[in-house]
């Protein structure tokens, strides 16, 4: 496949030039890509010792950890990227995400609204703040923040569920269903669905019993019957 192809080259160029951090953090990389943490994680920490001022190898470190569950260790390589460059609105997000994760909610709307102040067009961050606020029953701030994430990226259906989240806990449940629409149409067409196979199988099931019914009450049955019993 094509990610196996990129980790042998990558592996070559690292054989070929072993002080070379740049070439372990894009080995790191793709062993992430086909999941393969426990590897990617000793290529960063390898690339990291060569050259440990590179934050976005830090981020993708602690992306790495949060994955495997190992929360405090991916906080630690968060706010190192934080502290190479406390601009870094990735680390920044990353670092609230994996705040909320340990329950620490007021501290990660904290790192997401530093997030859009490092970064006023990272949607992303503007959702996570959006989800972290519901939580916090923040119904009516999560969804003005759910709506700024789609209108900088309108075509994201995770930022319009969202949306619906919020606009369901505020009790806007026709809003709400239009936001869940957009999220996952299929899902609507799939309910669609299953609401008039049932209503068929109610209609055939009904024809069926007023037929027995009718027959059951007619007289040529009355009659047969009738003779039945006389003998």
């Amino acid at each position: 496949s094509k990610h196996r192809r990129a980790i042998k080259e990558h592996r070559e160029a690292v054989r070929l030039d072993t002080k070379n951090a740049v070439h372990r953090f894009n080995l790191a990389d793709t062993l992430c890509l086909k999941g393969r943490l426990d590897e990617a994680i000793s290529e960063y920490r390898r690339g990291l010792a060569i050259d440990p001022t590179f934050g976005p190898a830090h981020t993708a470190l602690g992306e790495a950890l949060h994955s495997q569950g190992k929360l405090d260790a991916a906080v630690t390589e968060f706010q190192e990227a934080l502290r190479i460059d406390a601009t870094d609105a990735i680390a920044r997000r990353n670092l609230g995400n994996t705040l909320f994760w340990q329950d620490k909610i007021d501290q990660a709307i904290h790192e997401f609204r530093e997030a859009i102040r490092s970064d006023p067009i990272f949607a992303f961050a503007y959702t996570s703040l959006a989800a972290a606020l519901l939580h916090q029953g923040e119904a009516r701030d999560a969804a003005e923040i759910a709506r700024k994430a789609i209108e900088l990226e309108p075509n994201e259906r995770a930022y319009h569920a969202t949306l619906g989240d919020a606009l369901s806990k505020l009790g806007k449940k026709k809003e709400a269903r239009h936001e869940y629409k957009i999220a996952d149409p299929f899902k609507m067409r799939r309910r669609l669905a299953f609401a008039l196979v049932t209503t068929l199988l109610y209609v055939i099931t009904a024809v069926v019993v007023i037929a027995a019914f009718v027959f059951l009450f007619s007289s040529s049955f009355q009659e047969a019957l009738s003779r039945l019993l006389e003998h």
